[in-house]
This record gives C-alpha cells, sequence and structure tokens, in this order.
C-alpha cells in the first residue's frame, strides 16, 4: 500500500498523462488502480470503463474493475467482470482473476 502523498502524486500523474494522450487506456487503468487504493471505489469504476471503452478486450482493466465491485459488494457485476477477464487475457489465463477470487 503506498501512502497517501504518493498516491495523490500517482493520481496527478495519470491525469496529466490522460491529458497529454487522451486515448491511453493504460493509464486509466493505473488511474483506477490508485483511486482503488485511495478507497475512491467510484472513481475506480468510472476509470476502469474509460479504460475498457478505449480498448476493447482489455482484461487487466476487467479484471480491476471486477475487484472494485467485489470490493462494493456488487459480486454480480465483479463475477462478470472476472469472466471478461478470463476471456480477454490470452496471454496469463485466469490466474490473476483467481487471486481476487479468494
Amino acid at each position: 500500500m503506498q501512502s497517501q502523498g504518493q498516491l495523490t502524486e500517482a493520481i496527478s500523474s495519470y491525469q496529466q498523462a490522460i491529458k497529454l494522450q487522451p486515448g491511453f487506456a493504460e493509464a486509466y487503468n493505473g488511474l483506477g488502480s490508485a483511486y482503488q487504493e485511495q478507497g475512491n471505489l467510484k472513481e475506480t469504476i468510472a476509470s476502469c470503463r474509460e479504460a475498457i471503452g478505449l480498448r476493447l478486450g482489455f482484461a487487466e482493466a476487467y479484471n480491476s474493475l471486477g475487484s472494485a465491485y467485489q470490493e462494493q459488494g456488487h459480486l454480480k457485476e465483479a463475477i462478470a467482470s472476472y469472466r471478461e477477464a478470463i476471456w480477454h487475457d490470452k496471454k496469463h489465463p485466469h490466474h490473476k482473476v483467481r487471486a481476487n477470487l479468494h
């Protein structure tokens, strides 16, 4: 876990990257992860959805989205997101997603 100062700096850096390159899906996903560490799940979900919208089949973003939904207690949405992550992750099938399900 990063300190609050580091998270604030990370969020600012991701936001700057997005300003410079609005189609940078990985920056949106990283922003979502930083928001999640901060406990801001609403922004996590919005950032992950933006990442997925920019890069269809973005398995890591689906996994992050599932994790945020799971943390909120929205298990149906979490499972659906994890299934999308599994479906789209051709290089590393199942290992990260399974870790989140335990």
